[in-house]
């Protein structure tokens, strides 16, 4: 769901999902009402916004009809719409699970694997994933159910105050943030996060400027 302005610049997440009045209302919301209306109100909004969001729903379809070529247009529209209905889901799940117990969460989910041989060499490790699936939510369940010491590594959001929100609902789990771009010692930041025995979780998905190649993804450029 890429924007660009007239200048051509890429601006990621740039879309009417996240803004600080849409994220800043789910936040409000979910955490107050029950979990099936809050999915309910979810399942109806992201489906209003894929009719309304015409320039990002075109684009997604695009990018669906070169992972499916074999599906039709009516397919595609219709993985579309399930795509805007995950991401509400996963919204709501993230900030649901931020306000639920160890326990909770625990039963929720499946036993964790690898993390204590990975922090026990002293050296700290990078998670590295694709911006793919309920990442954050993730992040949640590493602070809180097994208490690793984690810094979430990434470019801040286009808008600032959905970065802010952000930022604050990791710190409330004691999540740390680091955002790169922002000084010229970024490298030896995430080298302390490391030397400190932490997690540093990353999307490897994000543009990386000067220092970038070109690939093909599905037989075509990204």
């Amino acid at each position: 769901m890429e924007q660009r302005q007239a200048d051509e610049t890429p601006h990621w997440q740039l879309h009417g999902l996240n803004t600080r009045t849409v994220f800043g209302l789910t936040c409000g919301i979910v955490s107050r009402i029950p979990r099936r209306v809050s999915y309910g109100i979810g399942h109806a909004s992201t489906g209003l916004a894929y009719l309304l969001m015409r320039r990002s729903t075109a684009a997604l379809i695009e990018n669906l009809r070169a992972v499916f070529p074999g599906r039709d247009e009516r397919a595609l529209r219709a993985l579309a719409l399930e795509t805007y209905r995950c991401y509400g889901r996963d919204t709501i799940d993230f900030i649901r699970g931020l306000s639920m117990s160890r326990d909770e969460l625990a039963a929720r989910i499946e036993a964790a694997s690898g993390f204590d041989e990975l922090l026990s060499g002293g050296r700290g490790a990078l998670l590295v994933t694709g911006h793919f699936g309920n990442w954050e939510l993730g992040g949640v369940v590493l602070r809180t159910v097994w208490n690793y010491p984690l810094t979430v590594i990434g470019m801040p959001e286009t808008d600032p105050d959905v970065n802010t929100m952000r930022r604050d609902l990791r710190a409330s789990l004691g999540i740390d943030s680091l955002e790169v771009r922002q000084a010229v010692d970024t490298a030896l930041r995430i080298r302390r996060v490391l030397a400190a025995n932490h997690g540093g979780a990353i999307l490897a998905d994000r543009p990386l400027g000067r220092a970038r190649g070109e690939v093909q993804v599905f037989g075509r450029p990204p």
